[in-house]
């Protein structure tokens, strides 16, 4: 009996949540290789010299960079995020009691969505970034011995292993479910409420140059939009939802956008608000393009969402609410990503 894991008969639980700190750990890795694709495909770019210039002043070049340095952020503010909860959660824990593996795992199991979130996104977003590292140095990325070819084969297995990523987006959402079916949430209420919410929603108005209220207020409504979904899903399907994959596919898109918006935006206003407020104005530039981009995704998921479920009337209403939602204040997307590919080039490096 000394060399029992956890409680007798309960072994499965420590293999889980082993499985969900690889899946973090994972995630966190693969930002590290992301970071190191980065480098490489500016340095290159900053090399490279085509018609009298280095390619890095090409407008195309620029907006592959400056979408590398936006996505890179985001997978490293949930790789901060997520450390920093689980950190908290163990606050008062003896590492070096008999109970601190217990308590380790009942941490990892109450952060087992955020560490699926962070396993499909730092590995998607390494894969992206890699992607466009090999793209950058054209056919060079292919040759032997050259950063872009190795890193390119290395970075496919992440999306596979510790539960594929089409496994870890079920686990996501069938773990919300669960939870909110457990916790007592009215899912069938819910989804009445959440339609009088939609219904009400209005289009966004210009936000500050500075600032994120806009993106605050995005955010709010990202989350409405997508308890409205889950709500409705659930009150259509039941029990009978764990069979609908594709459904179950596009609740996790949604979330996983909204917490990476949500990662981004809450470092943001950390750093606007910090000691040192002027190194926020490129990280505030990255949240609101990066918002752009996850608001439309969230409404386009949405509206996929219902066309599956419904039809006739209820089906027009709600996805005149949902049209309402992706009308955006107006913001000049080149103009920042050229600032931030600007910043990026000018460092080399991702400095964040």
């Amino acid at each position: 009996m000394e060399n029992v894991l956890g409680e007798v008969g309960k072994g499965h639980l420590v293999a889980l949540n082993a499985l969900n700190m690889g899946r973090y750990k994972l995630g966190a890795s693969c930002v590290g290789g992301a970071k190191r694709a980065f480098f490489e495909a500016v340095k290159y770019a900053k090399q490279r010299v085509q018609f009298g210039r280095p390619i890095c002043e090409f407008g195309l070049i620029k907006e592959k960079i400056a979408n590398m340095a936006i996505r890179l952020f985001a997978a490293e503010s949930i790789v901060y995020r997520i450390a920093g909860l689980i950190e908290d959660r163990l606050q008062g824990v003896d590492r070096g009691s008999a109970h601190a593996g217990i308590a380790t795992a009942e941490a990892l199991e109450e952060y087992l969505i955020e560490c699926s979130i962070n396993k499909i996104y730092g590995s998607e977003t390494e894969d992206y970034l890699i992607d466009e590292e090999v793209q950058i140095h054209g056919g060079y990325g292919y040759i032997h011995g050259n950063h872009p070819e190795l890193a390119y084969r290395n970075s496919r297995i992440n999306r596979i292993w510790e539960g594929t990523n089409e496994i870890n987006r079920i686990v996501i959402a069938n773990t919300l479910i669960r939870r909110l079916t457990a916790s007592g949430f009215d899912l069938k209420e819910g989804f009445q409420r959440a339609a009088e919410q939609i219904e009400s929603l209005e289009p966004f108005g210009s936000g500050e140059p500075e600032g994120l209220h806009a993106q605050t207020k995005m955010l709010e409504s990202a989350k409405r939009i997508a308890l409205f979904v889950v709500a409705l899903a659930y009150s259509t399907y039941e029990k009978g939802l764990r069979k609908e994959q594709e459904l179950l596919g596009i609740i996790s898109n949604m979330l996983i956008d909204i917490y990476a918006s949500e990662s981004a935006l809450l470092r943001s206003l950390k750093m606007l608000h910090g000691k040192n407020p002027e190194r926020a104005s490129i990280p505030v530039k990255i949240t609101k393009v990066l918002f752009r981009g996850s608001i439309e995704r969230i409404g386009f998921l949405a509206g996929e969402a219902l066309e599956a479920i419904e039809s006739g009337a209820p089906l027009e209403g709600h996805r005149a609410a949902i049209r309402r939602f992706t009308v955006l204040p107006p913001i000049n997307t080149v103009a920042l990503r050229r600032d931030i590919a600007d910043e990026m080039i000018r460092y080399g490096r991702y400095p964040f």
